[in-house]
């Protein structure tokens, strides 16, 4: 088996067909296999999967597993030397599985242990694709200095970085839409935190991959189109519990790489700066949210 491509889905049925057929369309001169982690839909996702797609492997969890943790159990199912972590909301323009895999295969480079390709919004316009590990100074800056040191904050500090070049680059960390691993170093570290429920596990497991000496790469030679959280609520108003999973899982990840007085630090700048952002909104509710950071994440209901 050459790469096993794990799709985790909570209720994305019309996306997740779009993008297992985008792959049944592309992806030739490889041997593959699809693993979809479902955490519990109640769209139908399910029964689409069986119906349209029986060769697709099917692990249906009782519960919200979340983003890491399902995507851990699909690697033990997984028999590719290559473990290509796919969105759901993501479609395939082209055989770039088959790209990322013979770049990883014949890089002189054995240690990149993680490649991402150029992402596009619906338009076709490039959209996030890496980013840098978040740091106080990024913190800092996005109180105004980002804008009048917009290339050094962007190519610096900027967690979201949206690159239209066509050079191969060591990043940072790598967006979780498109995370192509060797499947040997990615079971040398156990995968993805779980401890992360949603959010920045991507960027913690490729900062532990980091501080061991492994690289993480760009490579822009290829695209996928990533429908930006189709699995979350709409981005025109505020989503509670979207905020605190986020702001819960940012406390988590500085507490880990960077330590508790990091954290709490990084914590209380924070709750300043989303109450500015979201001043229209409910502030007491929002300082609720900060005052419960380091309790365990709570699980989205499925309803």
């Amino acid at each position: 088996m050459d790469v096993s491509i794990i799709i985790v889905n909570y209720n994305t049925n019309i996306l997740l067909k779009q993008c297992i057929n985008s792959i049944y369309r592309y992806v030739k001169d490889l041997y593959f296999e699809i693993i979809v982690i479902d955490n519990a839909s109640t769209d139908g996702s399910v029964d689409m999967i069986k119906e349209a797609f029986p060769n697709v492997i099917l692990i249906e969890s009782k519960e919200n597993l979340g983003f890491g943790k399902a995507n851990n159990l699909g690697a033990k199912h997984a028999l590719g030397n290559f473990l290509f972590l796919l969105n759901s909301d993501t479609v395939l323009l082209e055989n770039s599985i088959w790209i990322l895999k013979e770049f990883l295969e014949n890089t002189n480079d054995p240690d990149i242990a993680v490649v991402g390709c150029k992402l596009l919004d619906v338009n076709y316009n490039p959209h996030i694709s890496y980013g840098n590990f978040p740091t106080i100074y990024q913190e800092l800056f996005e109180f105004g200095l980002s804008k009048f040191f917009r290339k050094y904050y962007i190519q610096n500090l900027s967690p979201s970085v949206i690159d239209n070049g066509t050079q191969i680059t060591e990043v940072d960390y790598i967006m979780g839409a498109d995370m192509f691993f060797r499947r040997n170093i990615f079971e040398m570290i156990n995968g993805f935190d779980e401890d992360f429920f949603l959010y920045y596990e991507e960027t913690e497991i490729c900062f532990r991959l980091n501080k061991l000496g492994y690289k993480i790469v760009w490579n822009p030679n290829t695209s996928i189109i990533h429908y930006l959280g189709a699995s979350g609520k709409s981005v025109k108003e505020i989503d509670y519990w979207i905020l605190e999973q986020l702001q819960k899982s940012k406390n988590l990840y500085f507490k880990k790489c960077h330590g508790i007085l990091m954290a709490t630090v990084i914590k209380y700048i924070s709750i300043f700066k989303t109450v500015i952002i979201y001043r229209k909104f409910d502030s007491i509710r929002i300082l609720r949210i900060f005052l419960r950071i380091g309790s365990e994440p709570k699980k989205r209901k499925n309803n």
